[in-house]
């Protein structure tokens, strides 16, 4: 998913991101081989690992939740370029068989009238509403966090209504804005947007830093199951030796994608194919490479047996064996041939969508890496030090 919102929203977030963080900074230090550890001067709270599922062709990622006395689990779609946990209202009219939180007993729900749930995201979908507030355990933690705000979508449009999903586990990073722009701004008087996800954890201390680190599974290999860890990298799960750290590049209102890193290259089987180095920007809700219309066609258009539909949409056989890879932090991070294919094409025996996507509003340059770049490395997203990490998964 690509995150955007309302530009005032997103200066209440930013109004309570600045405060929350500076009561809960904690310092950090750098060690030159390997990912920041940190120095806490006090307890640190403890690190979990929840398991990633996906469904057919790895169009999206999920994990599983419990909401205070509801047993019957969550599901939800994870993203991190939107920093907002929210679910379906039990009286959402677009509801229908999604699971949703109620305040009636003998739940533990309370309903937050002054929190505002305001997120849309760039495919058009949206979700409005209020707050929540109440338990939450993650499939695989231990212990349920205390008690913490989430959004509650009494309005939800576009194609979330349609999907298994019960709601979003967004964990990226507020937008941040100008502190000029943000004092001239008024917000509205007693109310406040839904605090962002991991804010909300570190505040808690349910973990010791806003850190989040990623191994997706893949349909295609029997049995995969991912990893999502909280506060720190899971080394069970990637090469230690691989691993670089990315310094990510700001965000802000004219620019709220988040986890944007340098790419040096991007090759077709080991011949250069994009040799201007150009931005990629990590996404685990979106679910193919997308760049522009133009660097979509040169790319597929070296795909054995592919065939353009339109600008920056092509098929390409099943079972391509094509390999691309992209030169990033000084070193090549080859992408399975199978994660090219998408879908089968109806009609189209042996064809299947690219997951090399072409859209219009995408500049030159500005690339989106989802799930199938993301499938072939070991991802650790580190806020609080605004870093990228890679390393070969295991």
């Amino acid at each position: 998913m690509r995150f955007s919102q309302p530009f005032n929203a997103l200066l209440t977030s930013v109004v309570l991101t600045v405060y929350v963080g500076d009561v809960l900074a904690i310092p950090t230090s750098y060690r030159s081989d390997s990912w920041p550890t940190m120095n806490l001067t006090r307890r640190a709270a403890p690190t979990f690992s929840v398991p990633i599922t996906t469904i057919a062709n790895d169009a999206a990622f999920h994990v599983q939740m419990i909401i205070g006395k509801n047993t019957r689990p969550f599901l939800l779609h994870l993203d991190s370029a939107s920093p907002d946990l929210w679910v379906y209202s039990a009286t959402c009219p677009q509801r229908g068989t999604h699971n949703g939180v109620s305040a009636a007993p003998p739940n533990t729900f309370k309903t937050l009238p002054n929190v505002v749930l305001d997120v849309a995201y760039q495919d058009g979908d949206k979700a409005e509403g209020a707050g929540g507030l109440d338990v939450l355990l993650l499939a695989g933690q231990r212990a349920a966090t205390p008690a913490l705000e989430f959004g509650v979508a009494e309005e939800v449009t576009g194609e979330f209504p349609t999907l298994d999903e019960d709601g979003v586990l967004g964990l990226g990073p507020p937008v941040r804005v100008d502190l000029t722009t943000l004092l001239s701004t008024p917000a509205n008087k007693g109310e406040h947007l839904n605090p962002p996800f991991m804010q909300n954890l570190l505040a808690a201390r349910v973990i010791p830093a806003k850190v989040t680190s990623w191994k997706l599974p893949r349909t295609k290999d029997a049995g995969s199951v991912g990893s999502l860890a909280f506060g720190a990298p899971d080394p069970t799960h990637f090469v230690p030796s691989t691993l670089i750290a990315l310094k990510a590049a700001k965000t802000s209102a004219e620019n709220p994608k988040p986890w944007g890193i340098s790419v040096a290259a991007a090759s077709v089987d080991g011949v250069a194919a994009i040799s201007k180095p150009f931005q990629g920007f990590v996404d685990f809700g979106t679910t193919n490479i997308v760049m522009s219309t133009t660097e979509a066609d040169a790319l597929n258009g070296r795909i054995k047996g592919a065939i353009k539909v339109s600008l920056g949409v092509w098929h390409i056989p099943c079972n391509t064996q094509t390999k691309l890879a992209l030169a990033i932090g000084g070193k090549v991070w080859p992408v399975d041939s199978r994660d090219l294919a998408f879908q089968p094409v109806a009609g189209s025996a042996g064809l299947c969508e690219s997951n090399i996507l072409g859209e219009a509003d995408e500049a030159v340059g500005q690339w989106i890496l989802g799930g199938t770049f993301l499938k072939n490395v070991y991802t650790i997203l580190d806020e609080g030090n605004s870093q990228v990490g890679l390393a070969q998964p295991r």
